[in-house]
């Protein structure tokens, strides 16, 4: 279906290292043991440290920030409160901060594997790769076996457009950790950007055996096969991750984009009119769904839908394109 809009989920997976003691598997149960131990012993950096890995890893980075904030006042040497006080700026894009703190966990410790990985992490966020694969390079020096440090250093390659040197680095992290399913999703990315697409299928498949509920690996299944032509197994894997999570706005219009290819034009109009709901300021959504009434010969729904993705993005190449072919054939 031409003039669509690949929907194809391309999200870095950046691995954090957070120093924690785990009693319990459970975030809750360990909120509450972490707490407990403040209120217990609230001179001690170490339980307001473990405290805020808690918070951090119930996404509650303000907390968390509060929390090795005490500790380091009790502490101010302690390597691992400035490490995860790092990664809990970073996460709230607080570069800056990010980069002091975790600069002063290597000067604590320049032997750290872990804080080389994460200053790379944190470059790898700021856009910075030269600057994150140097940090990367150092923590696999400093530890072969350091799983992140390789598969953080694959998307800091893939992102610079480095993909041959990526792949190499993603299946050494899946030398050391072929259970991760994180690792052969991202290394199907880089299959699927370098037009390999039995390789990126394969790499998909065994990341969703890993963990068959994540609606990324299966969306990129489904536009694996898209790209390939196998438009039933598109739709088959496009209406699994619906059926998984319903308000996952790509997926309805990469499923739009396998009925307009197989000519089921009513049935692509409404999926596309269910993305543009869910994701409204989405110029693609827009496009996609003016490019179906197109085929359907709905000019007058065409030129509407188009205006409104230029009104989102005014320099859109698509809905310009759309309009002055609409326009030329009025012309004739």
């Amino acid at each position: 279906m031409r003039g669509k809009t690949q929907n194809l989920i391309l999200l870095p997976i950046i691995v954090f290292f957070i120093i924690a003691i785990h009693r319990n598997s459970a975030w809750n149960d360990a909120l509450n043991l972490w707490q407990d131990a403040v209120n217990k012993s609230p001179k001690k950096a170490r339980v307001h440290t473990n405290l805020g890995a808690v918070y951090s890893g119930k996404g509650l980075y303000d907390d968390a920030i509060r929390e090795y904030k005490i500790a380091l006042g009790l502490n101010p040497n302690y390597m691992e409160t400035h490490t995860n006080l790092g990664v809990a700026y970073a996460e709230k894009r607080m570069m800056g901060e990010a980069l002091a703190e975790l600069k002063a966990a290597i000067s604590l410790k320049p032997d750290s594997s872990e804080a080389h990985d994460n200053l790379g992490f944190a470059y790898l966020r700021m856009g910075k790769f030269e600057n994150a694969m140097k940090e990367f390079q150092i923590a696999i020096e400093l530890n072969p076996e350091n799983y992140a440090a390789y598969y953080n250093y694959g998307l800091a390659l893939r992102d610079s457009g480095r993909l041959d040197e990526a792949v190499d680095k993603l299946k050494l992290s899946i030398y050391i950790k072929p259970d991760e399913p994180k690792s052969h999703f991202d290394l199907g990315v880089v299959y699927y950007t370098k037009g390999l697409l039995d390789d990126a299928v394969r790499e998909y498949k065994t990341a969703l055996a890993l963990n068959p509920n994540s609606i990324d690996a299966r969306n990129n299944l489904g536009a694996a096969y898209l790209k390939k032509g196998l438009y039933d197994d598109a739709e088959k894997e496009f209406k699994k991750v619906i059926e998984i999570r319903p308000d996952f706005a790509s997926v309805y219009g990469n499923l739009g984009v396998v009925y307009g290819s197989k000519g089921m034009l009513d049935e692509a109009i409404k999926v596309f009119k269910k993305a543009v709901e869910l994701e409204p300021k989405s110029a693609g959504n827009y496009i996609n769904l003016g490019f179906a009434y197109k085929q359907k010969g709905m000019i007058k729904e065409t030129i509407e839908e188009y205006k409104k993705a230029l009104m989102l993005d005014p320099d859109n190449i698509e809905a310009k394109q759309g309009l002055d072919e609409i326009a030329k054939e009025n012309v004739n």
